[in-house]
């Protein structure tokens, strides 16, 4: 997995002073030390005026120990905010995968990503999620129509190497060069089964055919 965030913080800390903001110190103000003024910078640092009415959120802010639950809402309601998306945590359900290539089905490749896998099905209670087309910063960046499709390849082959299925959960708007990117659920194919087995049934309106062929 591989991309977004530079944050206002750090504009701020390379250019204090860029864009006319507050001065440093107004000319004649008295001196005051660190102990004196808790605002006070420390030694080669800066003091901004006001600038304890207001918080930067930080780089920091946008780490999530396990997006899944968030993911999970957000597929529900049908609304995954691309835009918005954190930095890929370790923890959780979660994969980004910037890409997948032909390169990523060689033996050795295809066995860390399978190893991968189990871990992310563990972690999410048998099920995982996939954000092709996303870097490891939560950058969606997406992927062209041909790279999408390998990319989908290689995540399908792994998945059945693990008796895994894939479903598609949601894709992204097309962007310039017709970039997108998608939602992937990996689950085990007996569960994948067994649920459209219960939504098949719960439906009052199946016919007789479908319940006999589902019948346990």
């Amino acid at each position: 997995a591989d991309g977004i965030g530079v944050g206002v913080a750090d504009a701020l800390a390379t250019e204090p002073s860029r864009g006319g903001g507050p001065p440093l110190r107004k000319q004649g103000a008295s001196t005051r030390t660190a102990r004196e003024d808790p605002r006070a910078a420390p030694a080669g640092g800066f003091v901004f005026s006001g600038s304890e009415v207001f918080a930067l959120r930080t780089v920091g802010d946008d780490d999530e120990v396990d997006f899944g639950p968030r993911l999970r809402a957000m597929l529900r309601e049908r609304r995954v905010d691309w835009g918005d998306l954190p930095k890929e945590s370790d923890d959780g359900c979660v994969e980004y995968k910037s890409r997948l290539s032909s390169e990523h089905a060689c033996a050795e490749r295809a066995q860390r990503l399978a190893t991968q896998m189990k871990f992310r099905l563990g972690e999410g209670g048998g099920t995982a999620f996939y954000l092709l087309g996303v870097a490891d910063s939560g950058a969606a960046n997406g992927l062209p129509k041909s790279e999408h499709s390998t990319a989908v390849r290689v995540l399908m082959a792994v998945a059945a190497e693990m008796r895994c299925v894939v479903l598609l959960e949601a894709l992204s708007e097309s962007r310039r060069g017709g970039r997108r990117c998608s939602a992937w659920r990996v689950e085990p194919r007996g569960a994948a089964l067994g649920r459209a087995r219960d939504l098949l049934l719960a439906e009052e309106d199946a016919s007789p055919r479908v319940r006999a062929v589902f019948a346990p």
